[in-house]
């Protein structure tokens, strides 16, 4: 399922990055005064795509970054019912796997449900929005269209 989504995955353009929410994205990061918008989750190809390349590279990334984006990959890929990888999980937790290693073992950490990506504010205003876009038969809606919705 994964790989076939990520052959129909559509190629966004700067326009349509610039116009889309930043909850669109499982990061993003400010430098030097520009917004750089990462890992897109506006629909399902384009995030199975995203935590390939997540995956690839996160570890160009500060350890806070990679968290957030692969906890945010997560609720995206639950929004979208797509499986993802334990290393996603691995990373998102990381800090929450040692300390659950260290007391009650590996298997309880891991055990975990995907839905405990939940309770996570950001994440679940990102949920609305992927629900809000599938609801309205769309691919990428720009936060005026969602507004209007």
């Amino acid at each position: 399922m994964v790989e076939e989504a990520i052959k129909t995955a559509h190629l966004i353009t700067q326009e349509e990055r610039e116009k889309l929410a930043d909850e669109s994205f499982a990061l993003v990061l400010e430098q030097n005064g520009h917004e750089l918008k990462k890992f897109a989750t506006i629909d399902p190809s384009n995030t199975a795509l995203s935590v390939a390349y997540f995956l690839k590279t996160a570890h160009k990334l500060p350890e806070q970054a990679q968290k957030i984006a692969a906890r945010n990959l997560m609720a995206s890929c639950e929004a979208f019912d797509l499986p993802y990888p334990k290393e996603l999980m691995k990373i998102a937790f990381q800090k929450i796997l040692e300390d659950m290693a260290g007391s009650k073992g590996v298997q309880s950490a891991v055990g975990m449900g995907s839905n405990t990506m939940t309770g996570l504010g950001a994440v679940g205003k990102m949920n609305s929005n992927i629900k809000a876009v599938k609801g309205a038969g769309q691919d990428i809606m720009t936060p005026h269209q969602m507004g209007a919705l």
